[in-house]
């Protein structure tokens, strides 16, 4: 394929680990660009190192953590016939692969670097227009390599909790740890936050927006970074305008970048239906609602670990990257034309992770 403008893809190998650690050793790397229509291995070398003396782990997670698109994006073993004792397990939903050992408790290190190696991730799309980022890790959390942060869902029919209401999640969140991570019920102030610990989730439930201090004053109350200030105002109930309780009907302007913050909320909301809808609550669509402390629709809650004073560093998790040139003409996009030998003029729009 012959480019007729001048774009130049940097590449550089990705190593997010440590030398020290107390904690296991994942270290993956790659970034590539890839050619729609094809199977494409998502690392180019990966390993592992015991912390200790343990020889494996109970099991391998491998999620598109960043630019995953339910319906087109998919990961794989390429050659499952050479794993005969290995559980692969693709949730649609969450875009993550579950690997875990038929007969063992776990799956040896070696193995498991072998079975990493032979992941491929492909898309359905002719012109796939998300940059992809994969994170591999011997947690089953799910991991944001932007904010370095784990997100993990937790479903009041998997757990003893004492009452299923937002105080009660809020209290259980921050009892949780995550080797060694303190726990909060998850604020999602970013939309790469949102979609993967909202949308990328298995059901719906509570996260750390509050407005029990003033009423239509939304803030995130439960993260290391204290109480922040994201959105102001209520709707009426039925009506639909703003009732101007504490502001407009508007997110909040951050004093630094001059940016709206983010939020997600559902139409018309939050809206106080009722009374004392004080508290965020998250659909499995990633949009946003406010319910009353003891709403008994709620499934579970998301709890967030990272940016606590005190955790450690963690190596469990690394993570690798593919660039999606985005072709914008001619139309309709072929693969053999993207991926053949011949010669075509294109225009090529610059992904974000090309410098």
């Amino acid at each position: 394929m012959v480019f007729r403008k001048n774009f130049f893809y940097f590449f550089f190998l990705i190593n997010c680990s440590f030398i020290y650690s107390q904690s296991p050793i994942v270290q993956a790397e790659g970034m590539q660009i890839y050619c729609p229509g094809t199977q494409l291995h998502i690392a180019t070398s990966f390993s592992t190192t015991a912390a200790g003396t343990e020889t494996g782990q109970k099991g391998l997670y491998v999620q598109i953590s960043q630019g995953y698109v339910n319906g087109e994006d998919t990961i794989s073993l390429l050659t499952p016939a050479n794993f005969p004792n290995i559980d692969e397990d693709w949730s649609a939903i969450e875009g993550k692969l579950t690997f875990t050992h038929k007969i063992d408790p776990q799956i040896l290190y070696s193995e498991m670097e072998a079975l990493l190696l032979d992941v491929v991730f492909e898309s359905t799309s002719a012109n796939p227009k998300n940059d992809k980022s994969f994170s591999i890790s011997i947690g089953d959390a799910n991991y944001l390599p932007s904010q370095d942060h784990y997100y993990k869902y937790y479903s009041y029919s998997d757990i003893t909790i004492a009452d299923k209401n937002w105080t009660t999640a809020k209290t259980f969140a921050e009892s949780e740890s995550y080797y060694g991570l303190i726990g909060y019920l998850a604020t999602l102030a970013t939309e790469e936050e949102a979609i993967l610990a909202g949308i990328q989730a298995p059901g719906q439930g509570w996260i750390g927006a509050s407005d029990a201090t003033q009423e239509g004053k939304w803030e995130w109350v439960t993260g290391p970074e204290g109480i922040v200030h994201f959105w102001d105002g209520n709707y009426e109930d039925g009506n639909k305008p703003c009732d101007n309780l504490n502001g407009n009907c508007s997110a909040v302007i951050d004093p630094i970048t001059l940016e709206l913050k983010y939020n997600n909320w559902a139409p018309f909301e939050p809206n106080e239906y009722g009374s004392g809808e004080d508290y965020g609550h998250i659909y499995p669509t990633g949009k946003w609602n406010d319910y009353g402390n003891n709403n008994t629709s709620v499934d579970g809650f998301i709890v967030e670990f990272g940016g606590s004073t005190g955790d450690p560093i963690l190596t469990i998790t690394d993570f690798t990257d593919i660039i999606m040139p985005t072709i914008i003409s001619p139309s309709p996009i072929l693969p053999e034309i993207i991926c053949g030998p011949d010669t075509v003029t294109f225009n090529v729009q610059v992904n974000t992770l090309a410098p």
